[in-house]
């Protein structure tokens, strides 16, 4: 019987991904995954490049940049889509990709690490009206049906609440 945990992490700044590090260490993980989102802020996307050397943790890496997001999304989701995690750790819970990615996945359980500030805004933005996404991405999530990817379904976001 194999009971190594397994985890997804998806990450999109530097400290995010010292949160997934530390985060690896605690929960004794013994296969991990790691998506890493590289957005318009050079300095942080060449901070994330320099710390995936500096921690060598991830048994596979997927990235997705700002460029080719939808496209490298859909990759991901059918690259993740036949594993079975135990955990699945993130910071930005309203992040349109992380969602689509989570509603594409089978997990036991998801944990919300705290990546700074913003999460006090989050917090009673979000959290408190249980809102899981602000933005509207009709044209993405009607061609990632097209392409067999779920949308984004707000209730199994609170599914642990």
């Amino acid at each position: 019987m194999n009971t190594m945990k397994s985890a997804l992490f998806i990450v999109t700044s530097p400290l995010q991904l010292l949160c997934a590090a530390e985060a690896f260490k605690y929960y004794k993980i013994g296969k991990a995954t790691l998506v890493v989102k590289y957005g318009g802020n050079d300095v942080s996307n060449n901070m994330l490049r320099d710390m995936l050397l500096e921690y060598p943790l991830w048994n596979a890496t997927y990235i997705i940049t700002k460029e080719k997001s939808l496209r490298e999304t859909y990759k991901t989701v059918r690259a993740l889509r036949g594993e079975q995690y135990n955990l699945v750790l993130n910071a930005e819970f309203n992040a349109w990709f992380q969602n689509i990615l989570i509603a594409n996945i089978k997990y036991n359980k998801r944990v919300i690490f705290d990546d700074g500030v913003m999460t006090l805004n989050d917090y009673r933005v979000y959290f408190e009206p249980r809102i899981a996404s602000s933005k509207s991405h009709l044209e993405k999530e009607l061609l990632l049906r097209v392409l067999g990817i779920s949308k984004f379904r707000p209730n199994q976001f609170y599914r642990f609440l």
